[in-house]
Formats: structure tokens, C-alpha cells, sequence
């Protein structure tokens, strides 16, 4: 698994913006994609050379959520990813989402449901 942000040279903006763009319908993103890789720690995925999708995380109202989308048909390595972007913080992560297949990968990881859409990765 390789990780790159958009500091790096090789951060490939079209590709990442592309995703964002199609998946900001089910994201529901406010920002930009251009604001989005600026205000937040954006994460790019591959695994050898092959593009998997993008973990962001952001502060809302004093909680670190973490939002993503992958290409089609990835569920082992979007879980992969997933669990590889929880380490890179140490409180609790939240997430949002309306999606079924989005909130198994979530409970698989480790999250716990809070309501219908929104789920918890507690640190102890």
C-alpha cells in the first residue's frame, strides 16, 4: 500500500478530483475538491501503481471525522486502507454516512454505531 498526499510531486490531482467530483453526490462534501485537499489531511491510495481512492479527515464541531470514496469494486483494499488511516490519529474518529455498504466496512473496522448514520472509532 502506498500513501500519497497532495505535498507530494506525485499526487495526482486529476485522478483524485475526478473520484471526488463523482463521489461528492454521496459524500456530501460543502468544500470544493480544491478546498478539500488545502483545509484537511486528504490521503491518497494505491496499491503497487494502481489508484484505489482517498481517506480525508476534518474537524466539525470539536470532532475528527473521516470521510472517503474508492474506485468500484476494491472492498478488501478500501478496508485495508481504512484501517491503516485509523492509526494516523490517536482520539476518537466519527464518520456520517448513509451508504449500507459504507457502514459494514465501518463496523468490520472497528466503529460502533451511534444513530443511523453516524459511527464511532474510540480510542481508549
Amino acid at each position: 500500500m502506498r500513501v500519497i498526499t497532495p505535498l507530494n510531486k506525485d499526487f495526482d490531482y486529476e485522478t483524485n478530483k475526478q473520484l471526488f467530483d463523482k463521489a461528492n453526490n454521496t459524500i456530501g462534501e460543502k468544500c470544493t475538491f480544491d478546498e478539500v485537499i488545502s483545509k484537511y489531511q486528504f490521503f491518497s491510495y494505491y496499491k503497487q501503481d494502481e489508484y484505489l481512492g482517498f481517506i480525508y479527515f476534518f474537524y466539525e464541531d470539536g470532532k475528527l471525522f473521516i470521510c472517503s470514496a474508492s474506485v468500484p469494486k476494491r472492498y478488501q483494499d478500501t478496508y485495508k486502507c481504512l484501517l491503516e488511516s485509523l492509526t494516523y490519529y490517536s482520539c476518537d474518529i466519527y464518520a456520517n454516512t448513509s451508504q449500507r455498504h459504507v457502514k459494514l466496512i465501518l463496523l468490520r473496522a472497528g466503529f460502533k454505531k451511534i444513530n443511523d448514520n453516524l459511527f464511532i472509532y474510540e480510542r481508549n
